[in-house]
């Protein structure tokens, strides 16, 4: 039959997270692949960029669909859940959970409708849309889930995991010029960023980032710190 359009994951999907378990990703494409007895060159297939499958595509936006109408959750990498309005969705047993349905939730709607987007339904966005507009409507709203995706990603990291990312930025950034250009200080329990960098000339710098506006007068008070305390980078001594 083909890999499923991505809105006919949705019911299955739910379906199959309705035990209140916490699934991995891999458990919920062998469910897919068993429910819609695909076979390995439905699974194989790839999309014309050649970068992705078909099925990884459609199962990777139904979760993104779902999770953005507050059906399922995502409460580690990789792991999925239902929550408790999926677990009324799947009482209710409509006959499809497509976009139109999802629609009900304001979540949902304003993933799928910007706020500075025209309030049009979706039948004269299509009448309307030209190639191009419907090609970057859809390239902005990967963007904005790929987004939301990093952040919570960030979100889930520990302090010393989230500092030591914020020092590879920055050492990607330019900020470091050799390998090892970036190390984080001794940890200090202070809830901030702090970190060597090595610039230009392998000159240390201090990087000091407080964990709020003004949480640190003594940071923004040290020289080259940014406005109302939001952190410095400067030369160690």
């Amino acid at each position: 039959m083909g890999v499923p359009k991505y809105f006919e994951i949705h019911k299955p999907l739910l379906q199959f997270l309705s035990d209140g378990a916490t699934h991995s990703l891999k458990e919920i494409k062998e469910f897919i692949i068993n429910y819609f007895h695909l076979t390995d060159a439905d699974v194989s297939e790839l999309l014309p960029s050649g970068r992705q499958t078909y099925f990884a595509n459609r199962v990777g936006w139904a979760r993104t669909y779902l999770k953005k109408a507050g059906l399922i959750d995502s409460p580690a990498k990789g792991m999925f859940c239902i929550t408790a309005e999926g677990k009324k969705v799947v009482q209710e047993d409509p006959p499809v959970i497509d976009n139109n349905y999802l629609m009900r939730y304001d979540s949902f709607k304003a993933f799928t409708q910007p706020a500075d987007a025209q309030t049009n339904t979706a039948q004269n966005e299509d009448d309307s849309e030209t190639p191009d507009d419907a090609l970057e409507n859809a390239f902005n709203k990967i963007n904005q889930s790929l987004a939301d995706d990093i952040l919570s990603e960030v979100m889930k990291l520990s302090p010393t995991a989230f500092e030591k990312m914020v020092l590879d930025l920055m050492a990607k950034m330019g900020y470091g010029t050799f390998a090892n250009a970036a190390t984080t200080t001794s940890i200090t329990g202070d809830e901030g960023i702090d970190g060597i960098i090595f610039s230009v000339g392998r000159h240390p710098a201090w990087l000091l980032l407080p964990p709020s506006v003004g949480a640190h007068p003594s940071i923004a008070g040290a020289p080259g710190a940014g406005r109302q305390g939001r952190g410095c980078l400067r030369r160690a001594a």
